[in-house]
Order: C-alpha cells, then sequence, then structure tokens
C-alpha cells in the first residue's frame, strides 16, 4: 500500500511554519498577482527576507537573489522557494536549472505547496543524469542539518525517501519516521505505520534496531553513521 502524497502534504501542512509573503516573487512572472503584506510594527528591524521582498519589487534582482539565497541557507523555505524562482527564471543570475531544482526541493520538503509544482517544471528540463546529483545533493544538506541539531529536517529526509525519489524507499522513509516519533515530531504517527506496511519483518526487526542506534548517536551530538566518528578518531 503506497503513502497517499495527501497525506503528507497534510502533515506538511500543520509541521511547517508558512509566510504568505513568499507569493510576491510570482510578480516575476503575473506583475498583477496579489501578495500578503507585512503587517509587523514600523520600529522592528526589517529583515532580509522583507528587504528582499522590496528589491523584486524594485526589479533589482541581483540584491533580491544575494538576500534570498542567504535566508535560504538558514532553512527559511520561503526564501527557498522565491531563489529557486530566480534562478529558474535567470534573475539577478543566470539561469540554472539544477540550483534551482535543489533549492525548489528543500523548499517542497519544509511545506511550500507551490514548490512541487515549480520543481516539475523545473524536472523536465533536465536528463535523469542531472537529476540523480540534485536529488543526492538534497539529502546530504538535511543530513547535515540533522546532525547540527535540526531536528525539524528529520521527517523531511523521510519524506524524501518515500516521496521524493523516483522509486520510494520504504525502509529509509521507515528508520527516519520512526525517529521523528521518538522525538515526538507532529503528524508522523500514520506515516511511520503506513512505511511498515511496506516491509517484512524481518526487515523491520533490522530497521528497528539500526534507528535506535542512530536515535541514540543524534541525542549525544553524534553523527548519522558510525564510521564518521570512526573517520575522526582516525585523523
Amino acid at each position: 500500500m503506497s503513502v497517499p502524497v495527501s497525506r503528507f502534504a497534510k502533515w506538511l501542512s500543520k509541521a511547517a511554519r508558512l509566510i504568505p509573503a513568499y507569493m510576491l516573487a510570482l510578480a516575476l512572472f503575473h506583475p498583477q498577482a496579489s501578495f500578503a503584506e507585512s503587517h509587523k510594527v514600523a520600529a522592528e528591524p526589517i529583515s532580509d527576507f522583507t528587504r528582499a521582498v522590496q528589491a523584486v519589487r524594485d526589479k533589482n534582482y541581483q540584491l533580491a537573489l544575494n538576500l534570498f539565497e542567504a535566508e535560504a541557507e538558514k532553512s527559511e523555505y520561503e526564501a527557498m522557494y522565491n531563489l529557486a524562482l530566480l534562478l529558474k527564471a535567470g534573475k539577478g543570475r543566470p539561469q540554472n536549472y539544477v540550483d534551482a531544482l535543489y533549492w525548489a526541493y528543500l523548499a517542497q520538503l519544509g511545506g511550500i505547496e507551490l514548490a512541487g509544482e515549480l520543481a516539475e517544471e523545473i524536472e523536465d528540463r533536465l536528463s535523469d543524469k542531472q537529476l540523480t546529483p540534485v536529488l543526492g545533493r538534497v539529502a546530504a544538506t538535511l543530513e547535515r542539518r540533522i546532525e547540527t541539531g535540526e531536528f525539524d529536517a528529520i521527517p523531511q529526509l523521510a519524506a524524501y525517501h518515500h516521496i521524493l525519489l523516483p522509486e520510494p524507499d520504504f525502509e529509509q522513509a521507515y528508520l527516519w519516521y520512526a525517529i521523528a516519533v521518538a522525538l515526538n515530531l507532529p503528524e508522523v504517527i500514520e506515516l511511520r505505520d503506513d512505511m511498515e506496511d511496506e516491509l517484512e519483518p524481518d526487515q523491520v526487526a533490522d530497521l528497528q534496531e539500526e534507528s535506535t542506534a542512530i536515535f541514540n548517536r543524534l541525542l549525544t551530538g553524534g553523527p548519522i553513521r558510525p564510521q564518521q566518528t570512526e573517520a575522526k578518531n582516525e585523523n
């Protein structure tokens, strides 16, 4: 039984923090589109995200892209989506479909529904040979975030394995959803159980042992894989 995408979308809508201001970047293609304005008190410092939004309005796309990129590196999903839009359009920097898809994937996993549509558009412009390293880059980024304590990336890594990959990896999806449940992250119990339904009992037992080992390492600030610790010790 495959997991309905709608259930994953339901989790995204509840678990992710969505800011409607990211819609502004659509003005690149639809100048008449409406978007939400910020209602922050004027006395508050202007955020880099707000500055980037204003830069888009001013058609200063290079500044906007640089600001969105800096925010995207801080795991701001709305900035990731806007950055992907700019890179796809070639505004502020020459077109780069590979980088645009990378940021669109991360934004999609972070709960930006429109990012999924954007990713599909970009995928059509790339070959399978180009798509594979982008997916690997996304996985590496999520793992790095998890190892630095951003545990909200754990269910995103699980979703990567069962939603984003061309062929779902139910074993890895189960493993990471199990860790997410253990950490009491929201809306993941049913997803974990759905992954278990795709596996054999022997697989589940092995994955439970592996997930427990990873869980314990992460709680002590360790790496996902034990060989990473061994390599550090050797150096």
